[in-house]
């Protein structure tokens, strides 16, 4: 015999989903609460139909990410590019001061905001990076220093100059 929950339970989490009977976490009652325990281990438990009816969870959008479609950076043989032997292995202070200098831009000039390269506000010409070489061997009013924000803006001039040989 039906209750109309269990075939609620069916319709919703599937065939996978297991009725069983618990006391309700409100009123504590034996006989009118049922946890659905799927097999892949997730339990989800809510008071009985008096007290609250038992709903699925409210979906979280807020962690949801959006695939990027982007072109391979490797042509060819994928072998004869060892990013992790062949840069951050041989440069690893020099990359971990270029990820700051991105950490703190990115919170300078768009704080609050997830990090990311925004390409409107930074378009380098060269002359940028020219100016940070002069400074060479200090710190930038930002705590940053100088050569980590020329090889930023090396970086910014190089992957600009890859992605527009492949137009």
């Amino acid at each position: 015999m039906s209750d109309g929950h269990s075939d609620y339970v069916k319709r919703n989490y599937g065939p996978a989903a297991i009725p069983v009977r618990e006391p309700c976490a409100a009123c504590n009652d034996t006989g009118r609460v049922e946890t659905v325990r799927k097999i892949d281990g997730v339990t989800l438990r809510g008071a009985c139909k008096l007290c609250a009816p038992v709903r699925p969870p409210e979906p979280d959008y807020t962690t949801r990410t959006i695939p990027v479609v982007q072109p391979d950076p490797f042509p060819g043989d994928r072998k004869t590019y060892p990013v992790l032997t062949g840069l951050l292995r041989y440069f690893p202070d020099a990359c971990a001061a270029v990820a700051n200098c991105s950490h703190v831009a990115n919170e300078q000039h768009n704080s609050g905001e997830p990090m990311h390269w925004d390409r409107e506000k930074s378009i380098g010409d060269g002359n940028e990076l020219l100016r940070h070489l002069m400074q060479a061997g200090t710190l930038d009013t930002d705590g940053i220093r100088h050569m980590a924000k020329v090889a930023w803006r090396a970086l910014e001039l190089l992957q600009r100059e890859i992605e527009a040989s492949r137009k």
